[in-house]
């Protein structure tokens, strides 16, 4: 597979993961989360297996591989550990990093027990939580050029990064139950 291909998988990933997790405005950081931290080589035993969520889509993790299977479409989206796709293990929770041209946007995965585990992400929608972002770390607006938000950049120190989880600016947007 040329390296075409994969970017353009991994594009396709991260758009699926856009909306699927999200509202379509995203708080886009500058770089991988938390800093200063690791990259693993491969996922968890814990997160390796089948799963699906509550929508009834698939999701299958191997060593290095994260894919999603959507019910409705019955499209399939895959996406591999590199250095657009990043997994890094701090304190409790393991936070998946996807590049997006020269932006990064987070995915927290917080393993609940053997057979589930959820995905956090920051709904920019909510205003509130983007206000509260702003008493945390500095934000920068990205928009259309006609006032429309598009979405937020920051790049947070790694205090200021935890700041954002013990705030709760991370939600719970899929919960996923083991199958296999």
């Amino acid at each position: 597979m040329g390296k075409f291909n994969i970017y353009f998988r991994q594009k396709h990933f991260f758009l699926f993961l856009l909306c699927f997790c999200s509202s379509c405005v995203l708080v886009n950081f500058k770089q991988p989360q938390p800093i200063d931290t690791i990259n693993e080589k491969m996922y968890p035993r814990a997160l390796q297996g089948s799963f699906v969520s509550q929508d009834n889509d698939t999701i299958t993790i191997g060593e290095s591989s994260f894919k999603i299977g959507l019910q409705q479409s019955r499209d399939k989206l895959e996406s591999y550990l590199s250095d657009t796709s990043v997994l890094r293990k701090d304190n409790n929770y393991f936070f998946l990093n996807l590049k997006n041209d020269s932006l990064w946007n987070i995915y927290v995965l917080k393993i609940q027990n053997d057979s589930t585990f959820s995905v956090l992400t920051i709904d920019a929608s909510n205003v509130a939580k983007i206000e509260r972002l702003t008493k945390i770390t500095g934000v920068k607006v990205m928009t259309d050029g006609k006032d429309k938000i598009d979405g937020y950049i920051v790049n947070p120190t790694k205090p200021e990064f935890y700041n954002m989880i013990d705030d709760t600016l991370f939600e719970e947007t899929i919960k996923c139950k083991r199958i296999k």
